[in-house]
């Protein structure tokens, strides 16, 4: 019998960076959060957005 303890199985979050639609008004962070989820499929967390240009955002993450 074996017994797995899960936490020993966490992976570490790494930095992660993309650029979504949009910009960083309204709660920019926790959208950046959603935007990985939705676009990319990935959950991310610590989310800061930044400008990037007229039509979209970068959001820095940990993923």
């Amino acid at each position: 019998i074996f017994i797995i303890i899960s936490s020993h199985f966490q992976v570490e979050a790494k930095p992660c960076a993309d650029t979504f639609p949009g910009d960083c008004r309204n709660g920019g962070n926790e959208r950046c959060a959603i935007s990985f989820s939705s676009y990319k499929k990935r959950k991310a967390s610590n989310c800061q957005c930044r400008p990037y240009d007229d039509k979209k955002r970068l959001c820095d993450c940990e993923c």
